[in-house]
């Protein structure tokens, strides 16, 4: 579910342990395509899974 959740994302950067999101693309089509709402949600389980993929404790936070 965190990868629909997140499968509009565009990587924009990277920044002290935190990793940056971009939706502005999603965002100009309004209907079934947002998922914003459930994003918040798996949030912790995407920085988690980064984390023991990685080994990188990254924070998720998106651009508004």
């Amino acid at each position: 579910m965190a990868w629909i959740a997140y499968f509009d994302a565009r990587l924009a950067s990277i920044e002290v342990n935190t990793l940056f999101l971009d939706f502005s693309d999603v965002r100009k089509f309004s209907g079934a395509l947002e998922f914003s709402a459930i994003r918040e949600s798996h949030r912790k389980a995407l920085e988690d899974a980064i984390f023991e993929i990685t080994g990188l404790a990254l924070r998720v936070e998106e651009l508004a």
